[in-house]
């Protein structure tokens, strides 16, 4: 094969298309987390980092290498912040009152100890 002039359009052909392969799916990943989580309104960041390097001989260049890097980040999954109780072992949560952990819930009872609640007379 003859040689050819290196164009962005190039990368889609380049290692078999592999690079171009990689990027479709880096674009696929950060569409498919919009859909999934389109409250989430931080970007998502496809990257392709194409690396030139000199490659020298006691003449000076003698050729470059070229290598691709597709990189992507997406938001943090985060979860909703959780008031715990810490004991000497465990911290202790309840999920009906996630935002204080000194909240009674109903379903309590006396279960665990240091908890402000008393158990229901009968």
């Amino acid at each position: 094969m003859a040689l050819e002039r290196f164009k962005a359009a190039s990368i889609a052909t380049l290692d078999g298309g592999r690079i171009g392969v990689a990027l479709d799916q880096a674009f696929a990943r950060a569409r498919e987390d919009c859909i999934d989580r389109p409250g989430v309104e931080k970007g998502r960041t496809v990257t392709l980092e194409i690396v030139i390097t000199p490659v020298c001989d006691e003449k000076g260049l003698d050729s470059c290498t070229v290598e691709f890097s597709v990189k992507e980040r997406m938001p943090a999954r985060e979860s909703k912040v959780y008031s715990m109780r810490a004991t000497p072992s465990d911290l202790l949560f309840n999920e009906l009152s996630a935002d204080d952990i000194n909240q009674v819930t109903i379903d309590q009872g006396a279960r665990f100890p240091g908890t402000k609640e008393k158990a229901n007379a009968r």
